[in-house]
């Protein structure tokens, strides 16, 4: 199977399950009626050959990553033509994230059905912050999801991660008076 087609389409798992039970046939086969000799068991075939294993690819797995790292370009890469294509349809007003994908094709479906593996990891760079929410976007370093671990004061009017900025250094007196300094630096 080419690997252009398993990074643009989520593949069948009945698929995935096929191929791999097709590599498994090939290994542990038959020959002249006999059946070959099982010296491992598949799922220390399929481990990180680091990790003891003989590094055979899951393809369900695979094909996921190859799929999170084309949403992951056109995270990176915005002024690519595909890039400004599929925000123009797909996402407009919205990060990646946000779009729903009903009604899109089977490549943006696929793309986005494995957006919680960038989630977990991607952090917003602050810069001037201004783009980014601080009760809602990941963008903290360091913290486990990223985010404020409390909720906001009673009365708060701080909404966006540039009020937290005084020039070109955070404003202590602010996060001191409205955030818990562990949750925030």
């Amino acid at each position: 199977m080419p690997v252009f087609v398993m990074s643009c389409f989520k593949l069948f798992k009945s698929f995935c399950t096929e191929i791999n039970r097709l590599l498994v046939r090939f290994w542990w086969g038959t020959r002249d009626g006999e059946f070959k000799v099982h010296w491992k068991k598949w799922k220390e075939m399929a481990t990180n050959k680091d990790q003891g294993g003989m590094g055979f690819r899951n393809i369900q797995l695979f094909n996921e990553a190859l799929l999170a790292k084309q949403l992951w370009r056109i995270l990176s890469h915005p002024n690519l033509l595909v890039s400004k294509v599929l925000k123009a349809k797909y996402f407009a007003n919205a990060s990646p994230f946000d779009a729903t994908p009903k009604g899109s094709s089977w490549f943006w479906n696929s793309v986005t059905s494995v957006k919680y593996l960038l989630e977990v990891g991607l952090r917003k760079r602050v810069s001037d912050g201004r783009t980014i929410h601080i009760w809602k976007d990941r963008w903290i370093p360091g913290n486990t999801d990223g985010r404020v671990n409390s909720n906001p004061p009673e009365d708060c009017q701080l909404m966006m991660v540039e009020q937290l900025i005084h020039g070109v250094s955070w404003n202590s007196e602010l996060l001191t008076a409205n955030f818990n300094q562990l949750n925030i630096l």
